[in-house]
């Protein structure tokens, strides 16, 4: 028995290490287009991506998974990717990186409208100026004032 405990958890790690990478976030698909570019236009056809981020600071910022970032493109919802990189800061201490990214590998063609919201804790938006509130509980998610923030693309041949 002794034998097989340690042959069990080696195998029971190298299953969390697959199902890990496995659900680790995808790298960005060709260039980054900006959620805060206004009207802008783009080759047709061509990958490209959205990519925007929260920094988090575990000890003030309360549960991480609050806060977010929603992207539409012609008022539908897309699905996205969410990452989490744990930095150290010399000023701050370890923060958390939180980018969420949306590739569109194909590219497209036409114009199209990509609205991008960030949001988070009502209390927390609100004590870092990016929300107004009031809020109907501390940490009701609410989306930051003035979002969404739109762009129009235009796909050009």
């Amino acid at each position: 028995m002794r034998r097989l405990l340690p042959v069990t958890v080696g195998v029971l790690l190298a299953a969390c290490v697959m199902v890990s990478a496995a659900n680790a976030c995808p790298a960005p698909t060709g260039t980054r287009i900006s959620i805060f570019g206004g009207s802008q236009t783009f080759p047709a056809n061509q990958p490209f991506y959205f990519s925007h981020f929260w920094v988090v600071e575990p000890s003030v910022s309360g549960p991480v998974g609050l806060w977010t970032f929603s992207l539409s493109v012609d008022g539908v919802p897309q699905h996205g990717f969410v990452d989490t990189q744990v930095i150290f800061d010399p000023v701050d201490g370890t923060l958390l990186l939180r980018p969420f990214l949306f590739n569109f590998p194909q590219g497209m063609t036409g114009t199209h409208v990509f609205a991008g919201t960030f949001s988070g804790p009502c209390s927390l938006m609100v004590a870092y100026g990016f929300a107004t509130g009031p809020c109907t509980s501390p940490n009701a998610i609410v989306p930051e004032t003035g979002d969404p923030f739109i762009t129009t693309v235009t796909f050009v041949p």
